[in-house]
């Protein structure tokens, strides 16, 4: 992008670019046989499209059929959003009859999920179903296991999801709904939900507690802060469509990760700190080496919400961005607070964030009352993005701009 003092949207639409495509190996075997392995070959996608990337949820229940392959040989499973569908392709590489099934909207991820099985050399059925839409076909599925990889993450699907689900268990008598899910709003979340669907839990387990060392030490890593997620793109586009604000102005980025909203405001002439986990190295060094590689003067630092040291309390941003910070429930008091003593400490300023509405908007009214913050701006994520980047965009994203309220100041 070239930088100007002109405010107007940049109305140019650059060539289309073909994702990046990429290929990753997953092995599984027996710690104590070296004969007893198989392999996957699974092709992802870095863009927007969270069904063309191995989540961590997949490679734990993959890991879980693996060890369990016995229970699995010539057995009828199937996988609800299966996605990349490791766990469906190692459930067929030991034996049993998988249909591979994701939203039959998501042409894309389905056609990648023919492509995976004749990669593998297995052979699956691959099926658009859509949660809460059953056709005559639906209702001819019999399988004995139904696998989900990380099905729990938008709330407003639940609904759909858990219908879908015991309709299947229904319609197949002794059947099971085996699922890998990341805790983040607690058990009471998968228990509320069983009982609503008059379901019960015959097993659970730490996803952690089976995993060979060598997986859980590596490849398991939940590194959310080495991708470009759709909010941080939104808020990278809103930043550049103020620039103008932006310029000469100190800026901080919390939880920047790859720090792209950052980084566009360091191009448009902000003074920028990135900050994000102070353990989180990885994250950290990977933000030194983005800067250099953008020839862009940013400072780095180290800030773990609700953890404040002297150099904390020296920094005075006018403007605040945070792109999906909203993300796990067991953080939000820490960012808030951190949040609320930011704004405290520079007055007049603004926490400008970017989040995927999974829980509607009464979770950030609830955020900004207990915390004697105010809304003074709200919009639609795809309300101002170009359509040559809101076509490779998707999910109910909000923008919103946070002020402390009249009760919040000192």
């Amino acid at each position: 992008m070239d930088v100007n003092n002109d405010s107007s949207d940049d109305v140019s639409s650059p060539e289309p670019h073909q994702a990046m495509k990429t290929t990753s190996d997953h092995h599984f075997r027996d710690s104590n046989s070296s004969d007893d392995v198989i392999s996957i070959t699974i092709i992802e996608s870095m863009k927007e499209e969270y069904g063309l990337f191995v989540w961590p949820c997949s490679l734990i229940l993959a890991e879980y059929v693996w060890q369990h392959r016995v229970r699995f040989a010539g057995v009828n499973v199937l996988e609800l959003g299966a996605g990349t569908s490791l766990p469906g392709l190692v459930a067929a590489k030991v034996g049993a009859n998988v249909v591979l099934t994701d939203d039959a909207d998501r042409s894309e991820v389905l056609d990648n999920m023919r492509r995976v099985c004749e990669l593998n050399n297995v052979k699956c059925e691959v099926m658009g179903l859509t949660w809460g839409v059953w056709d005559e076909s639906f209702f001819s599925l019999q399988p004995q296991v139904i696998l989900g990889a990380d099905v729990l993450y938008d709330s407003s699907a639940f609904d759909n999801l858990f219908a879908t689900v015991k309709l299947l268990l229904e319609n197949s008598p002794g059947s099971v709904f085996i699922t890998s899910y990341h805790n983040r709003s607690g058990h009471h979340l998968i228990e509320f939900l069983m009982v609503k669907w008059q379901l019960k839990c015959v097993k659970l387990l730490d996803g952690f507690s089976f995993l060979p060392p060598w997986k859980a030490s590596g490849s398991m890593k939940e590194e959310y802060g080495l991708f470009v997620w759709p909010c941080s793109l939104i808020l990278a586009e809103y930043v550049w469509q103020h620039r103008v604000r932006f310029a000469g102005v100190n800026v901080l980025e919390l939880g920047a990760g790859t720090s792209l909203p950052g980084l566009v405001a360091a191009k448009v002439g902000a003074n920028v700190v990135l900050t994000d986990d102070a353990d989180r190295s990885e994250v950290l060094d990977n933000m030194r080496r983005v800067c250099e590689l953008n020839n862009v003067k940013c400072e780095v630092m180290g800030l773990t919400w609700g953890v404040w040291d002297e150099s904390f309390f020296s920094l005075q941003p006018q403007v605040i961005l945070g792109a999906d910070v909203l993300y796990d429930s067991s953080a939000f008091d820490n960012l808030f607070a951190t949040v609320k003593l930011l704004l405290e400490n520079s007055p007049g300023s603004v926490f400008i964030t970017s989040y995927h509405n999974r829980s509607g908007h009464h979770l950030i009214e609830f955020l900004m009352v207990k915390w004697q913050l105010k809304c003074v701006k709200l919009l639609d994520g795809f309300s101002f993005l170009p359509p040559w980047k809101a076509s490779g965009v998707s999910g109910n994203i909000q923008l919103v701009e946070i002020a402390l309220s009249d009760v919040g100041k000192n």
